[in-house]
């Protein structure tokens, strides 16, 4: 059976709104669904699954949110993952969810997100916390009164369009790689996420981008190490 309309899947509004939940329980902070950034995967290409192939990748779409020094860091789109991944295994109708915590390390959780079955015991779930009055509790709201949500950080990106212009109005902080041929041009290299949201990708049927496995890093950590580089190379 076709679903009518998949937008709220394929462009990351369902994972966001989940993600909304999962930053309030796992850090106590409230954030509204506009300031989490969704990138879906409505626009991946055949280059992209070559791309992937070439590198041993595989492409999800997660809901990824960290903890950046006293700041917390949320977003939706579409991931280069490894053959060491958890998730790169996750297929058809599996959910996955990895939880890192303090002292218990990683830990993974798979189910099934969809078909008749996990819908009627997830509708059955909802009728009887209501039911029985039933409401959750957010015990990290108290500990983590100082934290704050950011976009302003930044990661390393794979961006292709058929068209070079496209390529050139996304701002690239430091350029790893560009490849152009007479059909397509991608780039890969590291942008500021702040600047990058302001691009309604999920609008934007000439670009597509998914994000490379390089670790997320603060706006201020990525900024001196490249004030640090600059002054390194004019000493040379």
């Amino acid at each position: 059976m076709l679903e009518l309309n998949p937008t709220l899947d394929v462009d990351g509004f369902d994972s966001k709104y989940k993600l909304v939940l999962l930053l309030k329980h796992a850090f106590g902070i409230t954030v509204e669904p506009k300031k989490v950034a969704n990138i879906g995967i409505k626009h991946i290409t055949p280059h992209e699954v070559a791309y992937a192939k070439e590198k041993g990748y595989r492409i999800k779409l997660f809901s990824r949110a960290e903890k950046l020094g006293d700041a917390i860091i949320g977003f939706v789109a579409p991931h280069f993952i490894k053959e060491n991944h958890f998730a790169y295994n996750v297929d058809n109708e599996f959910n996955a969810v990895v939880v890192e915590a303090l002292f218990s390390d990683k830990q993974l959780f798979i189910g099934k997100g969809a078909g008749s079955y996990p819908t009627a015991s997830a509708v059955l779930s909802d009728v009887s916390a209501l039911k029985f009055d039933y409401k959750y509790e957010y015990r990290k709201e108290d500990e983590n009164k100082n934290l704050l949500f950011t976009n302003d950080f930044f990661l390393k990106i794979y961006l292709g369009s058929p068209f070079i212009e496209v390529i050139n109005e996304v701002p690239f902080y430091r350029i790893d790689e560009l490849f152009q041929s007479e059909e397509y041009v991608y780039q890969t290299g590291w942008v500021r996420f702040s600047e990058l949201e302001t691009f309604n990708f999920n609008f934007r049927k000439e670009m597509s981008l998914v994000i490379l496995p390089e670790k997320v890093i603060s706006a201020e950590e990525f900024l001196k190490d490249k004030a640090k580089l600059r002054k390194e190379v004019a000493h040379i």
